[in-house]
């Protein structure tokens, strides 16, 4: 995300309460640790838990992004686009290839179901794109997967011809 569009992200936040302004202005100051402590105080589950996914993102944490947005996505009670779009880039940074296109698939998913026109199809946007970014993870780990079991059927067919050389070369 640019560094635009997180500040777009954080100034949207801060107009919700006055613990997301908090830490917003914390995080944009790049006091990671301060703006997480300014989450604590908010009491929407949804909003501490966008709030916490943009402060553990930023501070290239994806782990916890992930599990900042499992935890709003089950206080939202259904797919919220936003933490199923900060989820799925954190899946794509760790590349997790098979977790972020299942991500971007419910943000899809999410996005049909918005009654705005313009959001819908900006979410829809992200998702295709981190789809398309996901299925090239996706076909990496299944080529390098691939590689390794060629390479471990080589050694193998090496090692039985060895043994059964070794073998004949005893009996002679």
């Amino acid at each position: 995300m640019t560094n635009t569009a997180a500040a777009l992200v954080l100034s949207v936040a801060s107009l919700l309460s006055p613990s997301l302004q908090t830490s917003a202005e914390e995080l944009s100051q790049g006091r990671f640790r301060a703006a997480l402590e300014a989450t604590a105080h908010e009491e929407d589950p949804l909003q501490r838990a966008r709030q916490e996914a943009d402060v553990f993102y930023a501070a290239r944490d994806f782990a916890s992004v992930l599990d900042a947005c499992r935890r709003g996505v089950e206080a939202a009670g259904g797919d919220d686009p936003w933490l199923l779009w900060r989820a799925a880039g954190a899946a794509l940074w760790m590349r997790e290839g098979r977790l972020a296109a299942g991500l971007s698939e419910r943000l899809l998913a999410a996005a049909s179901s918005e009654v705005d026109p313009s959001r819908s199809e900006f979410w829809s946007a992200q998702a295709r794109a981190f789809r398309e970014q996901a299925e090239g993870f996706v076909k990496a780990d299944a080529a390098r997967a691939s590689a390794v079991t060629r390479a471990r059927l080589t050694v193998s067919a090496w090692l039985v011809g060895l043994a059964a050389a070794a073998l004949l070369w005893r009996r002679s």
